[in-house]
């Protein structure tokens, strides 16, 4: 009876655990069958990782793609941990080793339905806070399951926002109004402004006047505005959040009045003429100094 050959495969080093970087040596040796030129099939974790037809298979400098057991790796661009609130987020699920492209993922995130099962990418178009957590991945090839990912935690910041400060704080029709905007203490912005929405952008005129981080109104008119800014820049975050609305408007009459006109002062003069009968009584009119009236009697 013709006994069939047998392959046996043997590595060196003689170790299961190889390291990063390593040199490896795949050997196929056939026992039996009393043939010596044979040609041989490698099956590998990943395509062409071992030349067929030969014996040996030499692996110069291991990497995780090398290993029998495949392994999701998550990749997040940008590449930060830390998402600012309105930004877009991608966040990719690579298989690494195993030898197989055609898989489907499931994710796991912080809230349900924030990433489409199935699919390699996860797309947030809008970054929001309940988007803030810890998400992993895994791929599955015919009830085949990689391992799961390491976690990549998000966390979602609010963007900094804008002030909008008014010169003079009392204006008159037909004044000069400067307005001023800023974004915490950091100077390098630029900004934009709006007025009566805040997606009306206020463009340069002989009305308006932008010049850095200021806005000059040449001859503001009653209830002028809503007025915003925002600023805006190359790095991230790209934009600071919208600041709340300033309307330019008059002081009343009433006000007016208390700010400018000042208290009468009043002063009383009191005389006494004892030996001549003389009497005295103070002027009833609160704006003028008071008067006093002699009376001699005969």
């Amino acid at each position: 009876e013709k006994l069939l050959a047998k392959a046996v495969l043997t590595i060196h080093p003689n170790s299961s655990q190889i390291f990063s970087g390593e040199s490896v040596t795949l050997r196929c040796d056939i026992q039996g069958g009393g043939v010596t030129d044979r040609e041989y099939r490698w099956l590998t974790p990943s395509p062409d990782q071992c030349p067929q037809k030969e014996h040996e298979c030499i692996i110069s400098s291991t990497e995780f793609s090398h290993c029998g057991v495949a392994k999701a790796v998550l990749t997040i661009h940008p590449n930060s941990s830390q998402i600012f609130s309105g930004e877009s987020v991608t966040l990719r699920c690579v298989i690494q080793g195993g030898g197989v492209t055609d898989r489907e993922y499931r994710w796991l995130t912080p809230s349900t339905d924030q990433c489409p099962q199935k699919e390699h990418e996860c797309i947030i178009s809008a970054a929001e806070f309940s988007h803030s957590g810890d998400y992993r991945c895994l791929g599955s090839h015919q009830q085949q399951d990689s391992k799961w990912s390491d976690a990549v935690r998000l966390t979602v910041t609010p963007l900094p926002k804008a002030a909008l400060t008014v010169k003079p704080n009392h204006v008159f029709p037909g004044e000069t109004v400067t307005l001023m905007c800023s974004v915490g203490s950091d100077s390098i912005w630029n900004y934009q402004w709006y007025k009566d929405r805040n997606d009306n952008v206020v463009s340069q005129s002989v009305r308006h006047t932008i010049t850095g981080d200021t806005l000059t109104i040449n001859g503001a008119t009653v209830n002028e505005g809503p007025y915003w800014c925002q600023g805006e820049r190359e790095s991230r975050p790209t934009s600071s959040s919208i600041s709340d609305p300033v309307t330019i408007t008059y002081p009343s009459l009433s006000d007016t009045l208390s700010q400018e006109t000042p208290s009468p002062s009043v002063e009383l003069l009191s005389l006494s003429m004892v030996s001549t009968g003389v009497r005295e009584r103070s002027s009833p009119d609160p704006y003028h100094q008071s008067s006093v009236i002699l009376s001699l009697s005969p």
